[in-house]
């Protein structure tokens, strides 16, 4: 296994059960660093989109390294962006991030409003969109409930 590989799995999560769950609960300490080290929500997007580039980039590498098109459960790289961007804007609270982590799993694993489509997309591209949509539906939701 190549390094693009094993970072787009985030190590051994992308071989666990409930993998893209366990991925998005990770990535909460991570989310709690950015909002300290980048409270400007600009800057939040900003470190956020570059994560995502990167991660694009390491999601290509991946399926051409596997020989693979579709979207690997293995891979879970786009969880951990896709939380990231849930809380873009949004104030970190207990109540915030129980309710944007369960709206983003809700999306991400659904598929509903958009994050099929954006899926059937096909190669890294598609395997990233999806959960940007989703992250941009739950942090929608989060700043209309909150």
């Amino acid at each position: 296994m190549n390094w693009c590989t094993r970072i787009a799995m985030l190590g051994p999560l992308g071989h666990m059960n409930a993998s893209g769950t366990l991925a998005s609960l990770v990535t909460l300490p991570l989310v709690y660093w950015l909002h300290a080290i980048a409270p400007n929500p600009y800057l939040y997007l900003v470190y956020s989109s570059i994560l995502f580039v990167l991660s694009l980039i390491i999601v290509r590498c991946a399926l051409t390294h596997m020989k693979r098109d579709d979207d690997p459960s293995e891979i879970v790289v786009d969880e951990m962006v896709g939380c990231l961007l849930t809380f873009c804007g949004i104030t970190f609270s207990t109540q915030s991030v129980v309710l944007g982590f369960i709206l983003f799993r809700l999306f991400d694993i659904s598929k509903i409003a958009g994050c099929a489509h954006a899926e059937r997309i096909g190669g890294a591209t598609g395997i990233m969109l999806d959960d940007v949509i989703a992250a941009a539906l739950s942090n929608l939701l989060l700043r209309l409930i909150l």
